[in-house]
């Protein structure tokens, strides 16, 4: 399960960056962009280090991932030491229940640090880490508890989530997506989604810019 996750978590990545490469070029041809959509609609997340490599994308150096608070009350903020800022466009996020773990935190961190809207519905509400201990048997794992994530401003995530700025709760989630650098087709048309079309509208004032 958890290699399975990992292979998630770096095939997220890669789309992401494909993404962020696509967007330089576009600012380097001049074309105007009003801002950025990023989705993270069910993606489970995973380890903190993907969230960090994914933040540094946005964030600027010295500006805060996370808090982590540890069981005794001791607080960490773990902040950016460095960052390859790609772009300082507006932001939306989108997500909904099964946006989890890492996700919500770079969600948070982006709507704190950045001002990024979020559209969608209330996150899952994964917001603790666990240390895997193997028992003296050597069948048996015990899973404890060590931190708890919040938001850089402090807004709690674990069992109670991130709730959007606009609530989004569409009956499908999404039309399209990237495949092995194509485009695969799922059900309604990427175009037609009603969070997109809000996040757009968000951004640029209207879901007609979503063709330009």
């Amino acid at each position: 399960l958890l290699d399975m996750q990992q292979q998630q978590q770096q095939q997220h990545q890669q789309d992401l960056a494909a993404q962020a490469n696509t967007l330089q070029r576009r600012q380097q041809q001049q074309q105007r962009l009003s801002g950025l959509i990023i989705d993270l609609r069910d993606n489970p997340g995973g380890i903190v280090e993907a969230g960090v490599d994914i933040a540094v994308d946005f964030l600027h150096q010295g500006q805060v991932l996370c808090v982590a608070v540890d069981k005794s009350g001791e607080e960490e903020r773990v902040v950016l030491p460095a960052a390859h800022t790609l772009t300082d466009l507006p932001l939306v996020i989108l997500i909904n229940k099964s946006t989890a773990s890492t996700s919500e935190l770079v969600a948070g961190a982006l709507h704190d640090e950045l001002g990024a809207s979020l559209i969608g519905t209330t996150t899952y509400g994964k917001g603790r880490t666990q240390r895997v201990i193997q028992l003296a048997d050597g069948t048996s794992t015990l899973l404890v508890s060590t931190m708890k994530y919040f938001t850089p401003k402090h807004t709690e995530i674990d069992k109670v989530g991130l709730k959007p700025d606009i609530v989004c709760d569409p009956p499908e989630v999404v039309g399209q997506r990237w495949v092995g650098g194509r485009q695969e087709e799922m059900g309604v048309s990427l175009l037609e989604d009603p969070c997109i079309k809000m996040a757009a509208e968000r951004l640029v004032g209207g879901p007609a810019a979503l063709g330009n």
